[in-house]
């Protein structure tokens, strides 16, 4: 892992979700508010990600 691992992780997150927001497959729903809030919806999903590693 390079020095400055903040801005790789940064670089790939950002291709990650062009990615992923360009798929036809996508329910963009998924991150919108309702029952929770768009933040907690985030952190469940990097902790199910942390968990799959």
């Amino acid at each position: 892992m390079s020095e400055d691992w903040r801005k790789d992780f940064e670089e790939e997150r950002d291709r990650f979700n062009k990615t992923v927001i360009s798929s036809d497959h996508l329910d963009i729903q998924a991150y919108t508010g309702g029952a929770l809030d768009v933040r907690t919806k985030k952190l469940m999903g990097l902790a199910s990600s942390a968990v799959r590693s």
